[in-house]
């Protein structure tokens, strides 16, 4: 064997072990989150829909008179968390089909297709609350234990949280490092073996 190799499985090694610390966390959130979606106020000619987005990001509500074809589009005024569009100028006692679209830097999201029907005549106050899917919650990692070459990795799906950024919680670069550090050590052994 190479007597490099040791010394390179060392330093690389080092690099990728935490610096005094018993525990890493890894928080990676993927994609945009729709939540929440509801309709409401509904009445013969109008319709409230609401939703909540995980980041701060645009929305819009695409609808028409038939599944899957959105003739419509009406924009939200500005972008936020959590988004409220009123649909005016809407036939009475007819079915509507619409789906929310929300979209933050080059990610975007919509919800499920959700249909409700306005009123045949003057009326409102109906709520109609439809659970959407969303985007799974980040997955948590945790190195569990350090060896001088390798690291044992535990991850769980935690409950969503309340923001992102919190004092505790460092970011995707190190344990991308790490990964490419790897890589790049189990092709060096395997090209000394050969």
């Amino acid at each position: 064997m190479n007597p490099q190799i040791p010394a390179l499985i060392l330093i690389l090694s080092l690099l990728i072990a935490p610096a005094a610390a018993d525990k890493v966390v890894i928080t990676a959130q993927i994609g945009l989150a729709i939540t929440n979606l509801t309709v409401s106020a509904i009445g013969s000619d109008r319709a409230a829909v609401s939703w909540e987005t995980d980041r701060n990001a645009a929305g819009w509500v695409d609808y028409g008179n038939a599944p899957g074809d959105y003739r419509h589009r009406m924009d939200g005024k500005t972008p936020g968390n959590r988004h409220q569009i009123a649909l005016a100028g809407l036939p009475a006692g007819s079915t509507i089909y619409l789906r929310a679209g929300s979209a933050w830097m080059n990610l975007s999201a919509y919800s499920g297709e959700v249909a409700f029907s306005t009123l045949r005549s003057g009326g409102g106050g109906n709520t109609l609350s439809i659970a959407v899917p969303g985007v799974r919650p980040p997955v948590q990692t945790t190195v569990v234990e350090t060896t001088k070459t390798a690291q044992t990795l535990a991850a769980e799906t935690p409950a969503p949280t309340g923001g992102e950024g919190g004092e505790d919680e460092t970011g995707t670069a190190p344990f991308l490092v790490a990964l490419i550090l790897g890589a790049l050590l189990l092709a060096a052994v395997r090209w000394q073996m050969k």
